[in-house]
């Protein structure tokens, strides 16, 4: 419509000034249509140059257009001329006008439409705006809901939450309860069964062993059922020393009774299941003691240590395995009870009693012109005993524990004799302090594991040994008969026990008293030509499992 709108404009423009009459264009010929389908002008011959054109020739060129359309149209009046039965004005204006009118009607008929249409998609476009408010309002209240429902939940959650924390709080302190029951359980079992308890183990028969006539390889030691692994028999060869040292020909028998007796077929693993709750009496408060004894090569060093002290494996020794009993426990009661623990450990021997620091270089301890020996001195307190010049590591994982056990190892005076070539010359005393505190409930634990492995306890006389192996060898057995006297004298109840005798039971003087919980290793050698030592050695401790010290007390104070 715009279009056609400008092509009427344009035919109804007046056409140029330089236009002649009839609309002949100056310079050169043209043909300009009339208006409505009029003939073009005829072609005339300009003025000669230098003339102006007379009035009528310059008239416009819309008066020449409307002279001639009124001259050549149809017979007009007024201005005005039929066509098609219509009436139309012939004036130029009058037909523009005329045109503009039909123009203007067209489009306020279009515009009537267009608004018609404007008004038709406002009214849909509302309709449209109503329903999207609608479900606006529907989605508003699903979300409301929705949300009222996971608050709710939320709530809900909180509620489960806070119940879980107060039923977490209510288990924690049952298991504070339960600790205590725990451990007040374990003492009053410990104490039934003997403050000094002795368990007997018998090593089985090694490729090392020397096997000298057919009694040497007879089977001494039976281990009788229906017993609980409490009895061990020692039977009599004929032509050996009968067990009351005698020559006969009949088999005799003698029965030891133990808190436990392990067989040959015995493990490590199996042994300190025996002994754990031992071990955890020094995570509660205890001073405890764990001794091995028996002649040498009967498996002492084995029991206590392993087959290498500075790893963990199925067959580490008590020592390893109560230490990481301890770690875990450790880490165990700090969750449940509190406490945060501090672990200290030491590792001495006495050697031709005298104490050496096994974290030291033996070479510390030479004697001779120039040289300077450290000393040590033992001060018990009545909360720790306190050894001078001796270094106490303070250690936080297992892996560190077993460096110091290698350490110790490497540095443990051994030597050889007629019974084993590479024999322990001295007493070794592994010390493990348990230092605990509770900023709760102001209490302040301390406990002390102690884990010795004692000399060979062989007679002189079968030892065989000379210089200095034989100085070694009184030492030892004075140490060990001090010991004897000293556990003899507390189950007696004296009032005056030897304890400064020797400087094995000075050292070990606050973990053998009443205060304390004590057990003895008593190992066996199988073979035949080490009956009598093993006899000795069963004989002892069968002494000892008579004894009886007292009730022991834990160490727990508040600040």
């Amino acid at each position: 419509m715009d279009a056609q709108l400008e092509k009427d404009r344009a035919a109804l423009r007046p056409p140029p000034r330089f236009m002649q009459q009839g609309g002949a264009v100056p310079s050169r010929t043209s043909s300009v249509p009339a208006p409505h389908g009029d003939k073009p002008a005829t072609k005339k011959k300009s003025t000669k140059a230098g003339t102006k054109p007379s009035a009528k020739a310059s008239s416009s060129g819309l008066g020449s257009s409307v002279k001639r359309s009124s001259t050549r149209g149809p017979t007009a009046t007024g201005g005005l001329r039929k066509a098609g039965g219509a009436t139309k004005p012939t004036d130029p204006m009058a037909l523009a006008k005329h045109e503009i009118a039909a123009l203007t009607k067209e489009l306020k008929k279009e515009r009537d439409t267009s608004q018609a249409r404007i008004d038709n998609l406002t009214k849909e476009a509302n309709t449209r705006m109503d329903e999207y408010e609608i479900l606006i309002g529907k989605l508003q209240r699903e979300n409301a809901e929705k949300e009222r429902t996971i608050r709710d939940k939320i709530d809900e959650i909180v509620k489960i939450e806070r119940a879980r924390d107060a039923r977490y709080k209510q288990y924690e302190q049952y298991i504070g309860d339960g600790e205590k029951v725990r451990a007040e359980l374990l003492n009053n079992l410990i104490e039934l069964k003997g403050n000094i308890r002795v368990f007997c183990r018998v090593r089985p028969i090694l490729s090392r062993d020397t096997v000298n006539t057919a009694a040497d390889a007879s089977d001494h030691f039976d281990f009788p059922e229906f017993t609980d692994h409490r009895v061990v028999e020692v039977k009599d060869v004929p032509g050996h020393a009968g067990i009351m040292g005698k020559k006969e020909d009949a088999i005799k028998t003698m029965q030891f009774t133990f808190d436990r007796v392990f067989d040959k077929q015995s493990t490590n693993p199996q042994v300190f299941d025996d002994i754990s709750q031992l071990v955890q009496s020094a995570l509660d408060g205890y001073r405890v003691c764990v001794f091995a004894y028996g002649q040498t090569g009967s498996g002492k060093t084995f029991t206590m240590e392993g087959p290498d002290p500075g790893v963990s494996s199925d067959r580490s020794g008590m020592i390893p395995r109560a230490v990481r009993q301890i770690f875990e426990n450790c880490e165990w009661k700090t969750r449940q009870t509190g406490f945060r623990f501090r672990l200290l450990c030491s590792f001495v021997q006495i050697y031709n009693d005298n104490i050496h620091d096994l974290m030291n270089s033996p070479n510390d301890y030479l004697t001779g012109p120039g040289r300077d020996p450290i000393k040590h001195e033992i001060r018990n307190t009545e909360t720790e005993t306190i050894i001078t010049n001796v270094k106490e590591e303070e250690v936080t994982d297992e892996k560190t524990v077993f460096k110091l056990l290698q350490r110790a190892a490497d540095n443990r005076k051994v030597s050889g004799h007629n019974l084993n070539e590479v024999s322990s010359r001295s007493h070794s005393v592994f010390i493990m302090k348990i230092k605990g505190v509770n900023e709760a409930t102001q209490q302040e634990m301390m406990g002390q594991l102690n884990l010795i492995d004692l000399a060979g306890s062989e007679r002189l006389a079968k030892s065989g040994s000379e210089g200095d192996r034989l100085k070694e060898t009184q030492h030892i057995n004075k140490s060990l008969a001090c010991l004897g006297d000293v556990i003899m004298g507390l189950g007696k109840g004296d009032k005056a026990v030897p304890f400064r005798q020797s400087k094995l039971t000075h050292l070990l003087q606050p973990s053998m008293t009443g205060q304390s919980k004590m057990l003895m290793f008593v190992n066996i050698n199988p073979m035949g030509e080490h009956l009598q030592e093993s006899l000795c050695s069963l004989r002892f401790a069968a002494k000892v499992n008579a004894c009886e010290i007292g009730l022991a007390k834990k160490r727990v104070t508040s600040k």
